[in-house]
Order: C-alpha cells, then structure tokens, then sequence
C-alpha cells in the first residue's frame, strides 16, 4: 500500500494559546518550509489580535540569501551575499553568480506560496532605465524567467543587481591587493642593500635596506626616527607602508636621521631606481 504523498511544504502553525474567554488577544506564527533544489524556502508570519505583525520570506542557502523582511514599521527585500570583510575574495563574485543561477529557478516556485497581498508585487518592466541597465549587465538571466516572476520580483532583482555589483567590486579589488602583493614581494626581493625608504602613511619613519637576517625573513629594514631605532622584517606589514625616498617625500624626512650628504645620495640612488621598482614610488 502506497503511503501519503508528501507536499515540498510542510506548513507548522505554531500558535499560542488564547487568553481566558473575554479577552480578544491572540498570538499566531505560521511558518512555511520547503527546499527547491539547492535553494531553502522560509515563509513566517506572526499575528497578534489577528493582524500580522511579522513577516519574513527567506530563500538561500547556508552562504547566500535573499529575504523579504516586515517588521518595527520598515518592509524591503534585502540581500545577503557576503559582506564587506568575508566577502573581499577573488572568488567571491564566481560564487554569487553560482548563487543566482540556482535562486533564478527557486523563484518560479517560490511564487505560488509567497503572501503577495502582504508583499507590493513590481514588475522589472516598471523599474527605470538605470536599474533596467544594472540588471543586464549583473544578472541578465532575470529577463530569462517566466512572466509571472518578472512581474512580481523586480524590486528585488534589483536590490540583488546592487548587491550582485558590489560582491564584483570586492572580487577585484581583491585580485588587485593580491597582485600587487606579489609585485611588491619580487621587488623587496630584489631591493639593493642601502636603499632608503620612508614611511608612505606619515609616520616620521626612514629605513635603510640591511643585510642582516630577520626572524621570519632573509633582510631587514633598519628603521630610524625621533628617538627610534630598530629593525624589522621586510614584511607585508613594511612592504605595505614604506617607498623609495623620492623627491617628493623628501620634505617628510624626519629631522637629525639623515645628513645633508646622506639625503642627497638618498634622493639620487632613488631616481635611479624608480624605474626597476615602479610599486615602490
């Protein structure tokens, strides 16, 4: 014998229990779960005095989402694709696309259970030429789904195609700090012992390039400022923050650590190299 079939949604009502008779109080959460794939679906919605005081629509996954949130006065669509700190990785912007592809479909059938009367529904045909131009360029596979959900999700198409920009801004500033990282590697490396740098964030800072062996590298950087002297790797942290003592910083060296000979030979042993070490001016 067959047994039940099951619905993709298992509705759980959740209500609280009334109040003594005489009193009209009531509290009521409706929570509506389903799976469409790789995509989770969540739909709660609480109720007080029967009138709904909380709604949440939610589909994603364990990384990224998008919900609908009504709650303390404010409705939107809001999107969580990573975020400023976990998100500034090169892969970032592979990994929301991957996202996208996966949640374009889940719409078709997230449709059918979503509370539209709750929910302003806005057609991608209503939205302006800019954000027309922000969706084709970051997610051009919305003008490939149905009618139905282009003429209910286009506001949080383009939330998503705000969102969907900024996670490939991350992605390439990302490769970009990573690139230049590796430049700046080779060029330390290839440094001449007794080059002078200076510190580039306005620290009274000059270093001198040494020969002499660091605890985590092969060369050291002999700092010198107002009651300072020491040495320090030739790591991220001094490839990051010191260049070549070039004309132009030379108003920043700080005073009594370089004489006046000292300088110059500083100032011309740099203009030589600006062209070998182009990161590093």
């Amino acid at each position: 014998m067959q047994g039940n079939m099951m619905s993709p949604f298992d509705a759980l009502p959740n209500c609280g229990t009334e109040t003594p008779p005489g009193n009209v109080l009531r509290e009521c959460e409706e929570v509506i779960e389903a799976n469409f794939g790789c995509i989770r679906f969540k739909r709660r919605m609480c109720f007080k005095n029967d009138q709904l005081i909380n709604l949440s629509v939610w589909l994603g996954s364990s990384m990224y989402s998008v919900q609908w949130q009504e709650a303390f006065g404010t409705a939107r669509w809001r999107c969580n694709l990573g975020n400023e700190y976990s998100g500034r990785d090169s892969e970032q912007y592979t990994w929301v696309q991957e996202f996208i592809q996966r949640l374009l479909p889940a719409l078709e059938q997230a449709r059918a259970h979503t509370p539209w009367e709750h929910i302003p529904a806005v057609p991608v045909c209503s939205l302006d030429e800019e954000n027309k131009q922000c969706l084709l360029e970051y997610v051009p596979g919305v003008f490939e789904t149905s009618p139905e959900v282009q003429n209910h999700f286009g506001a949080l198409f383009s939330i998503l195609a705000i969102n969907v920009q900024r996670a490939r801004q991350w992605a390439e500033e990302a490769q970009a700090k990573a690139d230049l990282e590796k430049r700046l590697v080779k060029q330390f490396r290839a440094l001449p012992t007794g080059v002078v740098l200076i510190h580039d964030w306005g620290l009274k800072e000059i270093g001198v390039v040494s020969d002499r062996k660091g605890s985590r590298t092969k060369r050291t950087l002999q700092v010198r400022g107002p009651g300072l002297a020491c040495f320090r790797d030739l790591d991220r942290s001094v490839r990051s923050s010191f260049k070549l003592l070039t004309k132009e910083r030379q108003d920043d060296v700080p005073s009594g650590v370089l004489s006046a000979h000292e300088l110059l030979e500083a100032l011309a042993r740099s203009e030589e190299l600006k062209g070998q070490f182009p990161d590093l001016v």
